[in-house]
Parts: structure tokens; C-alpha cells; sequence
């Protein structure tokens, strides 16, 4: 019998098959870092590394994610995000693969650095894909899903990761590939090419590089700063240099044709606070898990799985206010309701795919 072609899925059918298809890839990412988390401690011993050294299999990782999401999206606009995304899924579960392979920490951040390559083109086109199936009047329910999804497995991913490290490991990594095939088969035979596409624009390279010079250097001298002496000359000198490399990047994309990042968008209210909360909110609760997973682990001596559950009230939080904060968004619950709701909650996840790589229309 012959597999019917996207195309033969009928509109009402395919938005659900497109949010599957993304609720499949956040699955996958989100996992990824929930579960690994909880394993830090274990793996420090294990790989005979210190907290540096182990700390880099979660920097390396989000680094490059950070650096290649806005090239990943862009390429998307240019070029349709259907290959983009199955490519993404499949280079992630690969490098899932070749992690739980790694002898010693070099070889793991290493690896690392090819699944984040697959990370970051899952997050750029996992919310184009969604916004491309359902109608406009639908978006914010479809958000809400996405977002209930993300949370859902904030709170189960320590669960679990605290299980499986306690058998091994690994095993954190090797749940990521079951998922990541199911993932790349179904998209291969069900997802449709973007309807909207801009292949006439061109790739703003330089800007791609402006931007990767100054996050990098900005981070260096964040994180080595204070190893090293904040107003050391080479740190002040690595600052100088992202800061330079931050100006230049922010008058470039305001003057480009065909920007890497469309900053204007940031002049919309509802989307610069949400991100700017976003990125708040990401850096309060990833110190806070970081450290909280030391703390039980390390000085109370608690085991991965014990550890996990002490932490999962923070992200039990995530699954009420996820979907919560779409529909105040879309003016489904009372507003009185909505104002009594902290906004610092309404972007719970970093990355909040309602906030992620939609463009104004009109």
C-alpha cells in the first residue's frame, strides 16, 4: 500500500501532524538537558574531571546552540525549514550516539558540539513549522500545546535523568536516540515544505560573524572573568572586543537589506519584555538547578534519584503557567486572573516558543 505524500493530508489533519512533529524535536532537546543535568555530579566522577571541565558539556552545548539558532532560522527563510529540520534531527541523534560513546571528557564535549549543531537548527524551526500549519486564530492554542509539552518535560526529565544515572550515565544520552529516529522517520514521510519562503534574500554572513565574535568573547569574560581578574588586561581586552563586536553587530543588522536577526522586531513591546524575562528567567533557574543538584548530591549526599525529586517542585510550576501565560496572551482567561499572575512566569521557558522566530505580517 503507498504511504500518501504530505501534500494528501488534508489542512485540518496536518496541523496536528506539523505540532506532533514538534512536540517529537522539543521532546528530544528539552530531554536532552533536563535529564543530563542530574548526572553532572556522577559524570565529574566518572570522566575523573572537576566541575569545570564537566560544566563545559552543558557550555559547549549552549553556546553553539546560542551562536547558530539565528543562522539555522534564517536559512530556514531562505531555503524552507522541511530538509533543515529533518537534517537537524538526525545530526542530533547521531551526536546523542556518539556521546554516550565518549572515553573522557575531551571526546564528550566534542561530541557535544555535533548534537548541539542539531539543537540549534531543532529550535529555530520548531516553532516555523507549527506557525506555517495552523491558522492565525489558532496560533495561541497551538503555542500553549508546544509550551505544555516543554514544561511537562522539565518536571519528568530530572525523574528520569535521576533514574538512569543510577544504572548509568549514558543512558541519558542513549534515550535521546529511540526518540530521535522516531522523530527524523515520521518527519521524513509527513512534514511539508514551509509555505513561505524568501529565496531571493541573501545570507548575512557578516553579521553571522559579528554576532559569534561577540557572544563568544562576552561570555569568555563573564565566566573566565573571574578566574582571571575582571580588570585584567586580557579580560579587559576580551571585553573591549565584544562590546565592539556588539555595536558593530547591532549597526549592521539595522542598516542590512536582509538582516541575520530582524531587531525591529524588538521595538514590539509584547515580544522585547518576553524576551527580556525569558533571559532572566533562564539565568535565575539554571544557577538555581546547577547549584541546588551540587548541593544534594555533593554536601547531603543524596543519590541522582533522591536529588531529582527534591528539584522537580521547581519546574512542577512550569506546567501550570506554561499554557496559562498563552492564553492570557490570547485573551482566553479572565483578566483579572491574568494580572494576578506574576509575568516573570509567563515565560517560564527560555526560548518560549511563542516568543521565537515570528515574524510581523502586514
Amino acid at each position: 500500500m503507498k504511504t500518501p505524500s504530505p501534500a494528501d493530508i488534508p489542512d485540518d489533519q496536518y496541523k496536528w501532524v506539523a505540532m506532533a512533529i514538534a512536540c517529537l524535536g522539543t521532546l528530544v532537546g528539552v530531554l536532552n538537558a533536563s535529564t543530563l543535568i542530574i548526572a553532572l555530579p556522577v559524570m565529574m566522577v566518572q570522566l575523573n574531571t572537576d566541575l569545570v571541565g564537566v560544566t563545559w558539556v552543558l557550555i559547549s552545548y549552549m553556546l553553539l546552540i546560542t551562536i547558530l539558532a539565528p543562522a539555522c532560522g534564517r536559512l530556514a527563510d531562505m531555503y524552507g525549514s522541511r530538509n533543515l529540520y529533518i537534517a537537524g534531527l538526525a545530526v542530533f541523534t547521531i551526536g546523542s550516539l556518539l556521546c554516550g560513546f565518549a572515553p573522557d571528557i575531551t571526546w564528550l564535549i566534542g561530541f557535544r558540539i555535533i548534537q548541539a549543531i542539531g539543537g540549534a537548527v531543532i529550535i529555530a524551526n520548531g516553532t516555523i513549522i507549527v506557525v506555517d500549519a495552523f491558522p492565525r486564530y489558532e496560533l495561541g492554542k497551538a503555542m500553549g500545546i508546544l509550551s505544555m509539552i516543554m514544561a511537562a518535560t522539565f518536571v519528568v526529565g530530572p525523574i528520569i535523568g535521576g533514574f538512569l544515572t543510577m544504572i548509568d550515565w549514558r543512558l541519558n544520552f542513549y534515550l535521546n536516540v529511540p526518540i530521535g529516529i522516531a522523530a527524523t522517520v515520521y518527519a521524513y514521510y509527513r512534514l511539508r515544505e514551509a509555505r513561505f519562503t524568501t529565496t531571493e534574500e541573501s545570507f548575512d554572513l557578516r553579521g553571522m560573524v559579528l554576532f559569534t565574535i561577540a557572544f563568544i568573547t562576552l561570555t569568555v569574560y563573564g565566566s573566565a572573568g573571574f578566574l582571571f581578574g575582571l580588570f585584567s588586561l586580557p579580560m579587559l581586552l576580551t571585553l573591549a572586543t565584544g562590546l565592539v563586536s556588539l555595536a558593530l553587530f547591532i549597526r549592521h543588522e539595522t542598516t542590512t537589506p536582509h538582516p541575520l536577526v530582524d531587531l525591529s522586531l524588538f521595538a514590539i513591546r509584547a515580544f522585547g519584555y518576553g524576551q527580556l524575562s525569558a533571559f532572566i528567567n533562564a539565568i535565575a533557574r539554571g544557577a538555581v538547578m546547577l547549584l541546588l543538584i551540587l548541593f544534594f548530591q555533593g554536601l547531603k549526599g543524596y543519590d541522582p534519584l533522591m536529588a531529582s525529586i527534591l528539584i522537580a517542585p521547581l519546574a512542577i510550576g512550569l506546567v501550570i503557567t506554561g499554557p496559562l501565560g498563552e492564553s492570557f496572551r490570547t485573551g482566553t482567561v479572565p483578566v483579572r486572573l491574568a494580572r494576578s499572575v506574576s509575568s516573570s512566569r509567563l515565560r517560564a521557558l527560555p526560548g518560549s516558543p511563542s516568543c521565537s522566530t515570528i515574524r510581523p505580517t502586514g
